[in-house]
C-alpha cells in the first residue's frame, strides 16, 4: 500500500465512524423509529433464511423438513414486518431476560473468580446488566416503544467513535 492509498483507507475509517455516529444519535432521538427499523430488517432475514431453507431443500435427502421449516420461517418473518410493535415488544422482552440472566450469570462467575483482581469489575457489570434487565420487564410493554432504538443507538456512537479514533492511527 503506498502512502496515499493508506491515507484515503484512514479517510474511509474516519468517515464511517463519523457516519455511524450520527446514525446513533439519530437512533437515540427517534428510538421508536431505529427500534421498529431492527424488527423490521429481523423479519426480512428471517423471510431470506426461509427461502434458503427451501432452496436448499432441493439439494438435500430432508426435503420435506426444510420445506416446512422453510415455509414457517417465511411465515414468521411476513408476521414480524407486518406487526412490527408487537415483534419490537417480544424483542425487548427477550433483551430483559438476556440483561437478566447475563447479569446473574456475571454475578456467580464473579464469586468464582474473586480470588482474581479483576472480580470486582465482573460483579459490578452483572449488577449493571441485572438492574437494567429488571428495569426493561418491570416498564414493559412500554419500554419497547424506545429501548431497542435507544441501545442500537448507544452502540452506533460507540462502535463510530472507536472507527474515527482507530483512522488516526491510519491518517498519522
Amino acid at each position: 500500500m503506498t502512502n496515499q492509498d493508506i491515507k484515503k483507507a484512514g479517510n474511509q475509517i474516519f468517515f464511517l465512524g463519523l457516519s455511524l455516529m450520527i446514525l446513533g444519535a439519530l437512533a437515540i432521538i427517534t428510538p421508536y423509529v431505529a427500534g421498529s427499523m431492527v424488527v423490521v430488517i429481523l423479519g426480512i432475514i428471517i423471510v431470506l433464511a426461509g427461502i434458503s431453507s427451501i432452496a436448499n431443500s432441493f439439494n438435500s435427502n430432508e426435503k420435506l423438513f426444510l420445506i416446512v421449516l422453510g415455509i414457517i420461517k417465511i411465515i414468521c418473518g411476513v408476521l414480524i414486518i407486518s406487526h412490527p410493535i408487537l415483534g419490537l415488544a417480544f424483542l425487548t422482552l427477550l433483551l430483559a431476560f438476556y440483561f437478566i440472566i447475563e447479569g446473574v450469570w456475571k454475578i456467580v462467575m464473579s464469586i468464582q473468580y474473586r480470588h482474581y483482581a479483576i472480580w470486582g469489575w465482573l460483579f459490578i457489570t452483572g449488577i449493571i446488566s441485572l438492574i437494567l434487565g429488571v428495569m426493561i420487564w418491570m416498564q414493559w410493554p412500554s419500554s419497547s416503544l424506545w429501548i431497542v432504538g435507544f441501545l442500537l443507538g448507544i452502540n452506533l456512537i460507540f462502535t463510530g467513535l472507536t472507527f474515527s479514533i482507530f483512522s488516526k492511527e491510519y491518517l498519522k
